[in-house]
């Protein structure tokens, strides 16, 4: 699709586009059509939670616990704890190496993670059915979906709502923190046996 047809594309285009990318598996096409300050906050925020919980982990002692993040990656920590291995994001060696993925690349890869699982995991992947398209008003609208295979996936009957917003004259996807938030931490620490 040329950057003139996405510039033109309707809220349901823009998701069944979406959609069908992400089916494909075609990822970093797929994260071309999310908000760029999504993607951004996607990758900070998921970096920004793995270094919460590597700065708690001594203190853990294997039982369960909690850590928040406010979504910004605390640069000394990274400092601390970039060289931690991350396994589960195709081509990324490192947190620190995730943190310095541009947003794109790096949601792309979230998305892979989100619909396949790691490398080798061999999971059926996602396929997500556009069901239809509620505009708001000009800038906003929301696509009703639902979504079949991948992770995290309970009841076969519930609808999902992806947000479609206008920005700079295109209309992009904002996909929920939770659509594919946590997949990294939650699969490398499953890689690594904690």
């Amino acid at each position: 699709m040329g950057s003139g047809a996405a510039v033109m594309a309707t809220p349901e285009e823009t998701a069944r586009a979406f959609f069908a990318a992400l089916d494909d598996g075609r990822w970093d096409e797929a994260a071309g059509y999310v908000l760029p300050e999504a993607a951004r906050q996607q990758r900070d925020l998921d970096v920004s939670m793995r270094l919460a919980r590597l700065e708690q982990l001594p203190a853990d002692r294997g039982g369960n616990f909690t850590f928040a993040s406010d979504g910004t990656v605390d640069p000394e920590l990274l400092e601390r704890f970039g060289s931690t291995p991350v396994r589960s994001l195709r081509g990324v060696a490192t947190l620190a190496e995730a943190a310095a993925l541009a947003p794109e690349a790096y949601m792309a890869r979230v998305m892979e993670l989100g619909t396949t699982g790691p490398p080798g995991a061999g999971m059926p992947a996602a396929s997500h059915a556009l069901i239809g398209v509620v505009v708001e008003n000009d800038s906003l609208a929301h696509a009703l979906y639902r979504a079949t295979g991948g992770l995290l996936r309970s009841d076969s009957d519930a609808a999902e709502v992806l947000k479609v917003r206008r920005h700079d004259g295109r209309w992009y996807v904002v996909p929920g923190n939770l659509m594919f938030s946590a997949m990294v931490s939650f699969f490398d620490g499953m890689m690594h046996g904690h």
